[in-house]
């Protein structure tokens, strides 16, 4: 009798546990996709250019990750040592401007602001079939944990995002894949 007891206490307890240990205040329903064959992602690259307006051509080499709230598009993008995160978002009219995306950047990683002038004298002017857009590399030799590719693209009435943030030592080894990817941005349509 007393084992009885002894077995159903512990029953209970462990199964508190692994209610307890399991439970968080996420509800939300997360939802991904992994695409593999190349018939798949062209026509998530259909999808997006239906959704958003545009396309691109994506490197064989990334990977397809969660949207979360305010992406439009989502990468994991592979190097030696590991993989950086990119994200395509579509922001209304600048976006909150130039200087203050920069400089969100720079503070992300502990640079100081920069004067807008500045910011532009940095930029590297490139062009994809949208049109004209800035390429930024940010680095700090101080913080080698996370540097920032970007590329900013303005629209007529909306303004193109991508940045990519992955570790200082994995630039070199995918600066020329993220070029590729946003100069090939197209639209079918004017925007």
């Amino acid at each position: 009798m007393i084992l009885v007891k002894f077995l159903i206490v512990r029953f209970i307890i462990v199964s508190f546990l692994i209610i307890a240990i399991n439970c968080n205040d996420n509800r939300y329903i997360k939802k991904q996709k992994v695409y593999k064959d190349s018939s798949i992602s062209q026509n998530l690259n259909e999808e997006y250019e239906n959704r958003l307006g545009f396309s691109w051509e994506k490197p064989s080499s990334w990977i397809n990750s969660d949207l979360g709230s305010m992406r439009d598009a989502s990468f994991k993008v592979p190097y030696s040592e590991g993989s950086g995160d990119l994200s395509v978002m579509v922001l209304y009219q600048d976006g909150g401007g130039l200087e203050a995306n920069i400089n969100r950047w720079r503070n992300q990683i502990n640079l100081g602001s920069q004067t807008e002038n500045e910011i532009k004298e940095s930029a590297e002017s490139r062009s994809n079939k949208i049109g004209f857009y800035s390429y930024f590399k940010i680095l700090n030799d101080q913080w080698p944990s996370s540097a920032f590719l970007t590329a900013i693209m303005p629209l007529k009435e909306s303004t193109i995002f991508v940045k990519l943030n992955i570790p200082k030592k994995g630039i070199k080894e995918v600066e020329k894949d993220f070029k590729y990817f946003c100069d090939s941005f197209s639209s079918k349509v004017m925007l």
